[in-house]
């Protein structure tokens, strides 16, 4: 059965069409930008893609967006719809089969049915996002380790 929720982007809240139920919490601006991506992307949104839209120029690590998925998540089951994304393995996220969302701005609904392929690229290369993951925290911290010692070698330098 397709569950159809309305989300209201100004109130940030979700509405069950068929109950009229609201929900009581809001989404964060992050998990707007989150669902309005995999709204408009049906096929899916990568990982690093959501991370990127939602955090735009802040350097975050995956569990961010991990939360945040469950967030919405909550919100959707609390208004009684069912699971509203689906994890797509080594990839990202995509909207479930079992719901369609309805976005509410102002006055009218508005069907989302736009591309955010050119919204992704404009995101990716105003403010891109590091995304901190378990494979690439090591060289982070070597990185940092090296940072340091330079710095040190500098300070060194500058008092003789």
């Amino acid at each position: 059965m397709l569950t159809r929720l309305i989300f209201n982007k100004q109130t940030r809240k979700l509405t069950n069409e068929l109950t009229s139920e609201s929900s009581v919490n809001q989404l964060s601006l992050s998990e707007v930008k989150i669902l309005e991506s995999l709204i408009e992307e049906k096929a899916g949104c990568s990982r690093e893609t959501l991370l990127t839209v939602a955090w735009q120029g802040r350097v975050v690590t995956g569990t961010s967006l991990n939360v945040a998925i469950n967030n919405i998540r909550k919100l959707t089951k609390e208004v009684d719809g069912p699971n509203p994304i689906d994890a797509i393995r080594g990839f990202g996220y995509k909207l479930s089969d079992q719901i369609m969302f309805t976005m509410n701005d102002t006055a009218a609904n508005i069907q989302a049915k736009s591309s955010l392929s050119d919204q992704t690229k404009s995101a990716i290369s105003k403010q891109p996002v590091v995304a901190i993951s378990p494979t690439n925290l090591p060289l982070l911290v070597v990185n940092i380790g090296m940072l340091i010692v330079i710095i040190n070698l500098i300070k060194l330098y500058l008092k003789s």
